[in-house]
Parts: structure tokens; sequence; C-alpha cells
């Protein structure tokens, strides 16, 4: 677990996270490939994503997979925060956090207050900036 605390301190700080950058840095490739009825999947060392997916939800995929790989677990999913499974809430917990570092988004949201515009700065699906900006407004 110590790994993950790593990764996420380290790119606490950044404004916008390559995640692509760092997954590759690991040792993952990334494929995007037709997959049916599949919306992603991790399988050994490759993240595949369905063809055509948005750049945003893509990313998500990528960080949230990264997650299941570091951990060793399988993943198979079609949707975003798709399940209650505790497996799949803590890598989706995980790609939020290192996608949105915390500083940064609150710092975006004092200039713009509109999940729209926060999406396409952090290019992330608008309902993980919703989510986030809960948790971290509530608290």
């Amino acid at each position: 677990m110590q790994v993950l605390v790593n990764i996420l301190e380290k790119y606490n700080d950044e404004d916008y996270v390559d995640i692509c950058e760092i997954v590759y840095n690991h040792g993952l490739k990334i494929v995007e490939w037709d997959l049916g009825d599949v919306d992603w999947m991790l399988y050994q060392n490759f993240i595949w994503v369905k063809k055509g997916i948005c750049e945003k939800t893509k990313r998500f995929i990528i960080a949230h997979e990264f997650w299941h790989f570091l951990l060793k677990e399988k993943s198979v999913s079609t949707w975003i925060y798709h399940s209650l499974d505790f497996k799949e809430k803590r890598a989706d917990k995980f790609a939020t956090d290192i996608l949105l570092p915390k500083n940064a988004l609150l710092d975006e949201y004092k200039n713009f207050e509109n999940i729209p515009t926060l999406s396409d700065i952090f290019c992330v699906p608008g309902k993980v900036i919703d989510m986030s900006l809960k948790n971290l407004l509530n608290k």
C-alpha cells in the first residue's frame, strides 16, 4: 500500500496529471480495441480500452485500472462508479485522487464554479468532478 501512497503524494501538487505517462513508466501498455460489450479491462500488463471512448472517460479508466494493476487485482468493467464492490470503489477513489489533486481542484473551483469547465481543465468526466467536490466541500 505504501507504493500507492507514494504515487498519490508524488502527483499531489500537479495541476494536470499525465496518467498515460505514469502507467507507461510502471510497465503498462494502453491498447484501444473493439471489445464488444466490455468497455475496458486489465489483462497482464495491458489496459484495454474500448475504441471510441471519450478522452475524459479514458483517462479515468486508465487511472482506475492502474490501481488494480498495482494491487494485482483482476478487472473487467462497463462503467465508472458502477459497482458497490469495495475493490471497485477503492479503485475509483484512487483514480479520482490522482487525477484531481485536491489543492489544484479547489484553486480552480474558486475561479470556475461550474462542473463542465472543471471537467475540461482536468480532462475527467463531470460526474467525477461533481463527486470529488461534494466530498471535499462537505468535510
